[in-house]
Parts: structure tokens; C-alpha cells; sequence
């Protein structure tokens, strides 16, 4: 019975460790996901245009998506948590076109190293396309040209001020006809602000916390499975001893 005992206790013991450690974790993960929220997403289909009547210009996506809001301010259309079917979100993008049609197919985005995100569209007709990511530069923006691409659908890198600019503001502007483009942000430099989620960005530290984690937890219970081995085995010597014991006395009443 004491033994039975002692078992139950270190189970309870193991377990109750654990769901302390998921709770921490839980209370440390909570405050830094803050779009974790209930929020009312707006769904579009392919089919749906975003005009721009002053500047003779539409917008629209290849894929079904949703965005929480869509404003055209200023002679451009931003959205707030912008979602493209098997795209990642854009948390807040503004877009404009002049004297054309675009199509946005796709936004991606990579945490290995460094973030690396693309967006691809089509363009008919032979006027400007503007893009906006909810971003600043640094330092000036010197080195927005490493920072950033344009590239043709032949895989040809156009120059800047060939084809395309940037702002200080990171907007691109870019001035190609007919064809389909991608817009890429290389992440080689730091940026200010953020777009897109918080897992998304860190995503490798993340893992790394889960891991680290993960670690942590099989070590204690690693250690208190030791330790209750160690218990029992020491219970178990004490108790042959206490036995021994008894019987010498026995032997000692009976004679």
C-alpha cells in the first residue's frame, strides 16, 4: 500500500508539472499574438473589381480571398488583413494603378534567415502600377535597391529607376507594360514596421521556443521518473531492513 502510494504521488507530481509548463507557456505566447481575435473578414471572389475611376484603372485578384477592410483613400485601395487562398495575409497593403488593369495572383512570404516575401501580379495595358507593404525604410533608404526587385515573367531583374522606383516610404512604383511581374523584398537590410503575422516573422524562434520547450519538459519528467526509481529503490532497502529486522526480534521473543 505504501508503495502504491508513492507511485500515485509521483505520478501526480509528473503530470502536474507539465500542465504548469503548458501554462506558462500559454500566458508568455498570449500577448504576442494579438490578431488572435475575433474579427469579421470580408470575402471577395475572383470576379470582383476594385476601381479606381480617376486614374482609369482596376483591381482585382486571381484567387478568392478575404481582407477585415477595404477603404479607397486618396486614389488608392488599402486593405487590413488582406488573404489570398494558400497565400499568406498582407496585414496592411495599399495599391494603385494608372491607366491599367492588374490582376494580384499570389503573396508569399519565407522566415529562414531572413524574411523574404514576393508578390506576383499581371498587368494589362500600359501605365503604372503602385504598391505599398505598410513599411518605412531605414537609414534613408539607401539601400532600397539590394532590398528590393522587380522581375519579368522571363526572369529579367529590372533596374531601378528602369522600370520602377521606390520611395522612402517603401512604395513601388512601377512603369511596365503588358506582362506579368513579381515584386520581391530580398529582407537583406532591417526594416521598420511589420507585415504580416507575428508567426510568420519569427517563425524560427518560435520553433526554436517550442523546442526548447519540449526539452525542458521531458527533462523533468526524465528526472522524476529517476527520482522515484531511486525512491522506490531506496523504500525497498530500508523496508528489507526494517524485515530483517522483525524477524531477529521474533526469533530473540521465541527463544
Amino acid at each position: 500500500m505504501i508503495r502504491q502510494a508513492i507511485k500515485v504521488m509521483e505520478i501526480t507530481k509528473s503530470k502536474l508539472l507539465c500542465v504548469i509548463l503548458v501554462i506558462v507557456t500559454l500566458s508568455i505566447l498570449s500577448p504576442i499574438y494579438p490578431n488572435v481575435q475575433a474579427q469579421t473578414n470580408i470575402p471577395f471572389t475572383s470576379a470582383d473589381k476594385f476601381a479606381i475611376p480617376i486614374y482609369n484603372g482596376t483591381i482585382s485578384f486571381a484567387l478568392n480571398g478575404s481582407y477585415s477592410q477595404a477603404t479607397l483613400q486618396n486614389d488608392s485601395w488599402n486593405f487590413v488583413n488582406l488573404r489570398l487562398t494558400r497565400s499568406f495575409p498582407l496585414q496592411n497593403f495599399t495599391i494603385s494603378v494608372l491607366n491599367c488593369n492588374i490582376t494580384v495572383i499570389s503573396y508569399s512570404s519565407t522566415n529562414i534567415t531572413r524574411q523574404t516575401r514576393q508578390l506576383r501580379y499581371s498587368v494589362e495595358g500600359d501605365g503604372k502600377q503602385i504598391f505599398n507593404f505598410g513599411e518605412a525604410l531605414t537609414g534613408g533608404g539607401q539601400f532600397s535597391s539590394v532590398d528590393w526587385s522587380v522581375i519579368t515573367e522571363n526572369n529579367v531583374f529590372l533596374a531601378e529607376g528602369e522600370g520602377w522606383t521606390i520611395s522612402k516610404t517603401r512604395t513601388i512604383t512601377v512603369n511596365e507594360p503588358t506582362g506579368t511581374y513579381r515584386v520581391v523584398d530580398w529582407g537583406i537590410f532591417g526594416i521598420t514596421g511589420s507585415n504580416g503575422p507575428f508567426y510568420a516573422q519569427h517563425s524560427v524562434a518560435i520553433a526554436t521556443g517550442v523546442v526548447v520547450g519540449i526539452i525542458i519538459c521531458v527533462s523533468i519528467i526524465l528526472t522524476i521518473r529517476s527520482r522515484k526509481h531511486s525512491s522506490e529503490k531506496e523504500f525497498s532497502e530500508n523496508l528489507e531492513i526494517i524485515q530483517k529486522q522483525m524477524r531477529t526480534e521474533s526469533q530473540e521473543e521465541n527463544k
